[in-house]
């Protein structure tokens, strides 16, 4: 059986756990266990946080589609009064709490590469800050 598209191998995966075995096509029948790190964003439910965050995954799902596990999303219920976090395997990345804002999807795009692969150039979205001192003699 091929993917519907052409271009992806067939993949046959359980979403039990990060450890679960998956099976595909170049893995000729071996078993691997999958160690690429899972997001998880988790929601005001209150604060009707919901599509934020679905945007947000979406965005990661498409930058990061080969070095992610999965970015989930998770509805706070617990924790009421504004809950926006983002952690990569456990680690929170992102507070809006503790940042006073939400976060713009380069600045989540950019800290997530810093912990999965910090030589990765993430394109227009990893524009470097330019010293202001140097800029200022440039135009001298």
């Amino acid at each position: 059986l091929g993917s519907p598209c052409g271009r992806c191998p067939t993949r046959i995966r359980t979403f039990a756990s990060k450890q679960q075995p998956t099976m595909s096509a170049q893995d000729n029948g071996e078993e691997s266990t999958s160690q690429l790190p899972r997001v998880d964003i988790e929601y005001c439910t209150g604060c009707r946080w919901l599509l934020r965050s679905a945007w947000l995954a979406q965005e990661l799902l498409t930058t990061f589609e080969a070095d992610l596990d999965s970015v989930t999303l998770t509805p706070s219920r617990a924790r009421p009064g504004g809950v926006f976090d983002i952690t990569v395997d456990g680690e929170v990345i992102w507070s809006r709490k503790s940042e006073g804002r939400f976060p713009e999807a380069k600045e989540v795009k950019q800290r997530i590469r810093d912990i999965i692969a910090p030589q990765r150039d993430l394109g227009h979205s990893d524009v470097k800050v330019v010293d202001a001192e140097f800029e200022v003699d440039e135009k001298k």
